[in-house]
C-alpha cells in the first residue's frame, strides 16, 4: 500500500475468495490496450485516450484535439474501426454523431 501511495496510485482491494486472498490494483487513468483481436496503431491508442474522459465527442472535436490530426475520412474509419471491435460506442449519425469510451460491465 505505500508503494501505491508512492506511486500516486489508488489503494489495492483486497479480498478472500475460496481460501485464497486476492489483491487488485487499480490505474488511476485509462490506459489504451496496445492490441485486441488486432494490433492497434498509435493513432487509435491515442483515440481511445482521447475518449476516456468521459465526454461524448463530435468529429470536428476530436479533430481539433489530436495533435497531427489526420484526414477526417481516415478518423471516421478508426472510430468505425474501435466501434466493431467493442472499445467504443457512438449515437447520432452525420456530423450530429457522437463518440466515447466503451464502459466495462
Amino acid at each position: 500500500m505505500e508503494l501505491c501511495r508512492t506511486a500516486g496510485q489508488p489503494a489495492p482491494d483486497f479480498e478472500e475468495q475460496a481460501g485464497n486472498v486476492v489483491v487488485r490494483f487499480r490505474l488511476s487513468q485509462y490506459t489504451p490496450p496496445l492490441r485486441v483481436s488486432h494490433d492497434l496503431t498509435d493513432r487509435q491508442r491515442r483515440l481511445l485516450q482521447l475518449l476516456s474522459d468521459g465526454v461524448k465527442w463530435k468529429v470536428q472535436n476530436i479533430l481539433a484535439k489530436l495533435v497531427d490530426a489526420p484526414a477526417k475520412r481516415t478518423l471516421q474509419d478508426d472510430l468505425s474501426l474501435l466501434r466493431s471491435w467493442r472499445l467504443i460506442e457512438s449515437a447520432g449519425r452525420g456530423a450530429g454523431a457522437r463518440w466515447w469510451l466503451k464502459r466495462s460491465d
